[in-house]
């Protein structure tokens, strides 16, 4: 019986020295060392916020910097990273048809890499590919002063060789600029 009333003296002068802390990292570290149930916590980080003037975010904010809560976050990121390769992992390689590349055209200032993908049933690095090819076809366009609306053509076109031409054109303006 002793002992009980002797733990209960503790955990209420534990509690006394939670509130009396002045900085957040401080309340968060004696938060963690008290061994309470969580609808207590709940009702001392209510009275913290009361006494020192602390919102929820300011808390939320030093508990994300916190080695125990970063180390909690980081336990199921591999869990979830396959679950979003699942979303997006296709068994075979695919090619890209020109009815998707249209399509790609239209959607691709208006949705995510990963919305992408999940519409064409690609992977990231297939947009991403796709992407920098429109990128490679617009540089190619302006040096060689063609219209803009021509870069669906330049989309057919495989990555490596549109490097090529991009790097010969800069090379022929250089000759030109020096000759």
């Amino acid at each position: 019986m002793k002992t009980g009333l002797i733990k209960q003296a503790t955990q209420k002068a534990k509690l006394r020295n939670t509130l009396n802390v002045s900085t957040i990292p401080e309340y968060i570290n004696k938060i963690l060392s008290l061994n309470i149930s969580l609808p207590e916590k709940r009702k001392i980080s209510k009275n913290f916020k009361k006494i020192t003037g602390v919102t929820s975010t300011q808390i939320v904010h030093a508990r994300n910097r916190h080695p125990y809560y970063k180390k909690l976050k980081n336990k199921n990121h591999n869990m979830r990273q396959t679950q979003r390769n699942k979303k997006t992992k296709q068994e075979k390689k695919r090619t890209w048809k020109k009815s998707e590349l249209y399509e790609f055209l239209k959607l691709n200032g208006t949705l995510t890499d990963l919305q992408l993908a999940i519409h064409f049933k690609k992977s990231i690095p297939a947009i991403n590919s796709i992407r920098r090819r429109i990128n490679l076809g617009k540089k190619i366009m302006r040096l060689q002063k063609e219209p803009i609306w021509k870069k669906h053509e330049y989309i057919l076109i495989s990555e490596l060789n549109l490097r090529e031409k991009l790097k010969n054109l800069e090379n022929g303006l250089k000759t030109k600029k020096s000759g």
